[in-house]
């Protein structure tokens, strides 16, 4: 009897398990066939809105999508925001400093610790997670940043100081240069300097209130044209910069969601917009500096090789572990916002016949007075500080998921683009009936809100 319910124990066990397994291996194919048909229904119901509206009978006369005009200085608002106090690196002055493809030791660390020398070690990209060390030189002079883009530098001065830093350049690439100028782009080409800023958690009321310096040297200065009817057209940042950089939404591209498995394919499938400017002759450039939450690699499958011809990824996958080592917002001695900044405005180092396109992406960038670039900052010093000129030709693609001015802390949940700044304030619906929305309940909606989750339906 003993060995009966002892074997029947067992065969019941096996019985679960088994059934067990079944399901587990149910569900996710079951999820995943379910998960292709949910996209394609998803496609088709949005082609059908555009197509079609939500109200077939509307009249002409009726909008679809009614843009309020909201005032900008509306003390309701100006309540949310509070004075945040320049960024202060406070450290020595940097040992080493970059221009372009030459990387120098100061003179003034010379003469504060004597003669110094200094390793420069490669950081190579494995993939879009992962770097190795590469080769070290050692001077006691100058590098010329050849193989990489960045190089970890570790200096030893004459009087036994130390000084470390992991820095960022233009390297001299010599197929890069064969295959960029002037001569490559169509006749019918413009042949001017493109720079997009973007601003991930920025409306554009909000960019005005906050930023009201940058956005008159924008409109007043240079007459950038302010598209106030620019809306979003998806939910998170992805849904933003993959139509703005490709001219279609996720849903009609492949399918490069991380959790798809081996269906994903790797977002270079994408028709980026950068390979156009890589066939016409100019160089072109990506970058943002919050590795863990990247547009191409939080949700999605990130790149199998570099998209542009340089590509910051590999540098903010190294430093980003570090920045607790580093004042706030600072690598060492320079605002972090910078080291992008200038790294764009570095194209020069190809020469005057050449073409530059660049993408930046900033997760926390912090101006001290006001200004987001202009003659301080040094955006556009590549082109005598114009937007663009007969000189070279630059198209920097700018975004700052996290945005912070003297003005206030911004979380508005949107993006904008420079030079021309996107209205990405919500649409509201005019003719909306009910009770009003009470402040106590938007502040309950947000202690509800999930830590470091993305909006959408893909989280």
């Amino acid at each position: 009897m003993v060995a009966v319910r002892f074997h029947g124990r067992r065969l019941a066990m096996g019985a679960v398990l088994a059934v067990a397994t079944l399901g587990v291996y149910h569900l996710c194919t079951v999820n995943s066939l379910q998960d292709q048909r949910d996209r394609v229904l998803l496609r088709n119901g949005l082609l059908r809105r555009v197509q079609y509206g939500d109200q077939p009978n509307a009249s002409p006369a009726h909008l679809a999508c009614q843009h309020p005009d909201l005032d900008v200085k509306n003390p309701e608002i100006y309540r949310f925001f509070h004075h945040i106090d320049p960024v202060e690196c406070g450290e020595e002055p940097e040992w080493v400093t970059v221009k372009g493809s030459e990387a120098t030791i100061t003179q003034k660390a010379r003469d504060d610790h004597g003669d110094i020398e200094c390793s420069f070690t490669e950081v190579v990209r494995e993939n879009d997670y992962v770097n190795r060390r590469g080769l070290t030189t050692t001077t006691h002079d100058s590098f010329t940043l050849v193989n990489s883009d960045f190089y970890t530098v570790a200096c030893t001065a004459k009087d036994g100081k130390t000084w470390s830093n992991t820095i960022a350049g233009i390297r001299r690439d010599e197929d890069v240069r064969a295959a960029i100028g002037w001569d490559k782009v169509a006749p019918e080409g413009l042949k001017v300097n493109y720079i997009m800023i973007g601003f991930d958690s920025l409306s554009r009321n909000t960019f005005i209130r906050t930023l009201p310096k940058s956005y008159a040297f924008l409109s007043e200065s240079l007459g950038a044209h302010v598209l106030e009817g620019y809306n979003i057209v998806g939910d998170g940042t992805p849904q933003q910069l993959i139509p703005i950089l490709t001219g279609k939404t996720e849903l009609e591209l492949p399918e490069t969601r991380r959790r798809m498995g081996k269906q994903a394919q790797y977002v270079n499938s994408y028709p980026f917009v950068w390979d156009d400017f890589k066939k016409n002759g100019y160089v072109t450039m990506f970058a943002e500096d919050q590795p863990h939450i990247g547009t191409f690699t939080y949700r999605l499958r990130g790149f199998d090789a570099p998209p542009t011809h340089h590509y910051m990824r590999p540098f903010f996958v190294s430093v980003y572990p570090e920045y607790k080592d580093h004042p706030k917002l600072c690598l060492r001695n320079t605002p972090r916002h910078k080291v992008g900044v200038f790294r764009s405005s570095s194209g020069r180092v190809f020469g005057p016949q050449v073409g530059v396109f660049s993408v930046l992406r900033w997760a926390c960038f912090r101006s001290s007075d006001g200004r987001v670039f202009g003659p301080q900052v040094g955006v556009f010093r590549s082109s005598g500080g114009r937007v663009s000129g007969p000189q070279m030709g630059v198209f920097p693609v700018l975004r700052w998921a996290c945005f912070r001015s003297s003005g206030g802390r911004v979380s508005v949940p949107q993006m904008g683009v420079f030079p021309v700044l996107r209205n990405t304030e919500r649409t509201i619906d005019l003719e909306m009936s009910g009770p009003p929305i009470m402040e106590d309940e938007v502040r309950h909606a947000v202690r509800k809100m999930k830590k470091g989750k993305a909006p959408g339906p893909d989280n």
